[in-house]
């Protein structure tokens, strides 16, 4: 019984998170609002690549930008 509650309370917990595999401008467009909560976890700086490269100074900047229009 333990386990079913855990589930249960589980399911219920994520019934409404997304996990998306998208640009994070577009990303940002469709989700936006006073109410979303985002979790986002940009590439380091100049990063070796393991999974993805590193972003420039260039590209961080514009992150930073548009994070700070989110509403």
């Amino acid at each position: 019984k333990g386990l079913i509650r855990k589930l249960v309370a589980f399911r219920e917990r994520m019934s409404r998170v997304a996990v998306e595999n998208l640009d994070y401008r577009r990303f940002l467009d469709l989700y936006d609002s006073p109410a979303t909560f985002f979790f986002l976890d940009p590439p380091y700086l100049d990063a070796a690549p393991v999974a993805y490269p590193g972003w420039t100074r260039d590209q961080l900047r514009e992150f930073r930008e548009r994070v700070g229009r989110l509403k």
